[in-house]
């Protein structure tokens, strides 16, 4: 079947103002219409009160039958709605539709909500129009979907939606009817490459719940406004390489001119919610101000590197929300020691790391501090899995400061009658991480025994016989119980001495016995 002529006019039973017919003209060779005076005040579609006149007005359901039954186009050229400086009256309802022309609005007013709900199309591209509301659920589009720079008072439904490039949606206000509610509904969402949300303003709870994208996943000083409610909240989302929220750029990528700091800054106030999340390279919440009561909930998430660096601000030294990252698994986590709330506000059981490589200074204390606060009841496994990525670095003594520091908080939970034990054990060795201190108490006692029978010699068992009295061999002896230096059994105390000596014998075996548990202990541990 042939289409009309290329040369036909419009259809008269649409009844075309002088701007449509220019516009039908227009869709032809995929020129832009531009409807706009020049003059920026008359120009803002999101101003408080637009009132543009009637030449300037586009009827909704002429866009549409361009978009579906429009005219022939020009050879060699392909059909596009571009459409600037309009006032959209009525509807553009391409529900379910197979579009093929593209569409472009750019400084448009549309009275009504644009409707994409089960369509199928090349690419939509929306610059700074103010649009009641995008409803695109099950929309599919083949190209990208852009709504940058735009007002959306309704908000945007993109719920099980496909696209097949990149959404766009930067520097965008998104707002909701509910106080609170979802401002973006994107469950299920799919796009095939990347998700740019820079700059964007959301006014209660985005919604990205299994979503898929295919790149990157960008929110550089963006705004996430929930207070008391959840601002963003994506569960098992999937981010083929990396889901930033940052600060911005220091210069506007369309004018070149420095962006004010206030602007640059993220902000996050609600809680957030990746639980379960997938990032194929980096997760980064960066320099992220939290001002409000709520919950990270980073459960569950897998991702090679995590850059986790908000910056909370505190309420009589308190964080203002908690941070769950149970069950996590990250390869490179880098952070700072005020990343992270205090007790009972951190929960990381189960939180797998592989490397430490801290933004700034995080010294051996913080990071103790860092696992006790995860904490609060005592469990080994933080410990063990801090300890085991420092020896994997190899810091060798750090871990082992961090399993003494590890037994000694599980010691606080002993009873009454092991914990002594567990003094003795400490104050002689440090449970075999401070061998050491064996030396120092055995070198203490040879001097002091050695004064002791210096000034009291015993009495030789055969007088005549045996070895020249030596006081130092003779406190040595006592003390070494699997050496034999000849003395011990040459010389016999009496008395006093005699209870001396016997003590000296019992303390030498009670060492060699806990020296000799704790070192297998710690060898073990380290193979």
């Amino acid at each position: 079947m042939t289409g009309p002529d290329p040369d036909d006019e419009p259809p008269a039973e649409l009844h075309l103002t002088a701007a449509e017919q220019s516009l039908w003209y227009a869709c032809r060779d995929s020129s832009e219409l531009d409807l706009s005076t020049g003059r920026l005040g008359d120009d803002d579609p999101t101003a408080a009160e637009v009132r543009w006149g009637p030449d300037r007005h586009i009827r909704g359901h002429v866009i549409v039958h361009l978009l579906l039954r429009g005219p022939t186009p020009r050879m060699g050229q392909a059909a596009a709605v571009r459409l600037k400086g309009a006032s959209v009256t009525g509807a553009i309802d391409l529900s379910g539709a197979d579009i093929v022309p593209r569409l472009e609005l750019r400084d448009c007013y549309l009275e009504s909500p644009l409707r994409l709900t089960g369509s199928v199309a090349d690419s939509v591209h929306l610059r700074r129009c103010r649009i009641p509301r995008l409803e695109a659920d099950g929309f599919t589009s083949r190209g990208s979907l852009h709504v940058n720079r735009c007002l959306l008072p309704g908000g945007i439904a993109l719920q099980q939606a496909h696209i097949g490039m990149d959404l766009v949606l930067t520097h965008s206000v998104v707002k909701g009817i509910d106080p609170g509610g979802r401002v973006v509904s994107a469950d299920g969402l799919a796009v095939a490459q990347d998700v740019n949300a820079d700059g964007v303003t959301t006014v209660g709870e985005v919604s990205l719940r299994g979503a898929r994208i295919g790149g990157d996943f960008t929110m550089r000083g963006s705004v996430l406004h929930n207070p008391g409610g959840t601002a963003l909240n994506a569960p098992r989302i999937t981010v083929d390489h990396q889901l930033v929220l940052a600060p911005g750029a220091d210069l506007d990528p369309q004018t070149g001119e420095p962006v004010p700091a206030m602007v640059r800054k993220p902000r996050l106030e609600g809680r957030l919610c990746l639980d379960g999340g997938t990032f194929g390279t980096l997760l980064m919440l960066g320099e992220l101000p939290l001002r409000s009561d709520g919950m990270l909930s980073l459960q569950r998430i897998q991702t090679p590197e995590f850059v986790f660096t908000p910056e909370p601000e505190l309420r009589d030294g308190d964080w203002p929300c908690r941070v769950n990252v149970s069950n996590a698994q990250v390869g490179r986590l880098r952070d700072l020691p005020t990343s992270w709330p205090g007790i009972g506000g951190l929960i990381m059981g189960g939180f797998r790391y592989e490397t430490l490589a801290p933004v700034g200074r995080f010294s051996l204390s913080d990071r103790i501090n860092w696992v006790q606060s995860g904490s609060p009841e005592f469990t080994p496994e933080p410990y063990d899995q801090l300890a085991a990525v420092l020896r994997a670095d190899g810091q060798e003594s750090e871990a082992d400061f961090v399993m003494l520091t590890k037994l000694r908080r599980r010691r606080e939970n002993a009873p009454a009658s092991l914990k002594m034990w567990e003094y003795v054990q400490d104050w002689t060795f440090g449970y075999g991480y401070r061998p050491q201190r064996a030396l120092i108490w055995i070198a203490m006692l040879w001097c002091c025994g050695s004064v002791v029978f210096a000034h009291n010699p015993p009495r030789p068992l055969k007088p005549g016989e045996g070895p020249r009295w030596d006081p130092a061999l003779y406190t040595l002896d006592l003390l070494l119980p699997i050496v034999d230096l000849g003395q011990a059994s040459a010389w016999r105390p009496v008395g006093f001495y005699q209870i001396v000596a016997t003590e000296l014998i019992v303390i030498g075996w009670l060492l060699a016995t806990i020296v000799t548990a704790g070192a297998a202990k710690v060898i073990f541990r380290k193979s």
